[in-house]
């Protein structure tokens, strides 16, 4: 089964995104304050991006690109803080999960060590045999 044949059969509507641990390479952020997640819309805009925990401005970025393991410790709950916040006094909720429940979940189950040997990741359009990335 090819990847178009696997996407059909999951769904997958739209463009998809390949992410590939890399060492060696000059790394950059876009997005020089602020969730590095915005990055990923340079990603599906045709771009290449390359991170590193170095230039990446946040610490979610961090965590949620794989170049830290600590969970982050955050005012009011991780859960919360990831999904819809915890109220009035404490920062403004992500909205990345639709549940505290579901982003402490998430949480648990997210891979560590995945850096591990690597320093970068590379994020840019998937291609299959040259073609194009939109499903």
């Amino acid at each position: 089964m090819d990847f178009r044949e696997f996407a059909r059969e999951l769904g997958i509507v739209g463009k998809v995104l390949s992410i590939t641990r890399k060492n060696g390479v000059k790394t950059y952020c876009p997005v020089t304050k602020g969730c590095a997640l915005r990055v990923l819309n340079d990603a599906m805009a045709g771009e290449t991006v390359c991170l590193s925990e170095d230039v990446v401005p946040c610490n979610g970025g961090k965590y949620g690109f794989g170049f830290s393991d600590a969970s982050m410790r955050v005012p009011g709950g991780y859960g919360h803080f990831i999904s819809y916040g915890a109220g009035e006094g404490f920062p403004a909720g992500m909205r990345l999960k639709c549940d505290p429940e579901l982003a402490e979940r998430d949480a648990l189950a997210k891979p560590k060590g995945v850096m591990d040997g690597y320093s970068a990741i590379e994020i840019k359009p998937f291609e299959e045999s040259g073609g194009e990335s939109d499903i």
